[in-house]
This record gives structure tokens, C-alpha cells and sequence, in this order.
């Protein structure tokens, strides 16, 4: 149950609303299985970003990358998360005079 709740972060949007979740329903996700290790990567585009990041000051909307891996039996992480300012934000933003 933990690597399918570690491996699967769709819950991630309802469980931890109000720290680390976000809307990212529409997330692209990719698997990689090699001899011994599944990988997957969710990457979710111009979305809000979670509270965590409102809290500190990052109120723009973001691009968001996570890559997680299992190697069996037991060895799991999230190997990397990525945000950054989604092109429509950046776009909007006025240019300097």
C-alpha cells in the first residue's frame, strides 16, 4: 500500500490541500520499467501552485515535474521535483520599460 500511495500521487491534490496539493488533474504522466526499477513521471502544466509556495511568496502559476522510483523490494524515492513559472505567467507579466 505505501509504494502504490508513493508511486501514485494522484491523491496529493485532496489529501494535502491545504500544504503540498494542487490542482493537477490534468498531469502527463510517463513510465519507465527497467530490470529493476519502475519510474514515473508526473508533469503538470499552468497550474496554481500549492499553499506551501503561496505562503513564501510564489503566487504565480507554475510547471510542476516529479520523477518517483522503486527498485524492489523495498527502495523508493521521489528522485526529483521541479517548479517553475509556467510560459502563460511569464507572458503576462509586463515587459520592463
Amino acid at each position: 500500500l505505501m509504494v502504490d500511495n508513493l508511486l501514485d500521487l494522484s491523491h496529493v491534490a485532496f489529501v494535502h490541500s491545504a500544504s503540498i496539493g494542487t490542482e493537477d488533474s490534468d498531469a502527463r504522466l510517463s513510465f519507465e520499467r527497467g530490470e529493476d526499477f519502475v519510474r514515473i513521471t508526473r508533469a503538470a502544466r499552468d497550474m496554481p501552485p500549492p499553499p506551501i509556495y503561496v505562503k513564501q511568496g510564489l503566487e504565480a502559476r507554475i510547471d510542476q515535474t516529479k520523477i518517483m522510483s522503486f527498485a524492489p523490494p523495498s527502495l523508493y524515492g521521489i528522485m526529483r521535483t521541479t517548479l517553475s513559472p509556467c510560459i502563460s505567467a511569464l507572458n503576462a507579466q509586463p515587459t520592463p520599460q
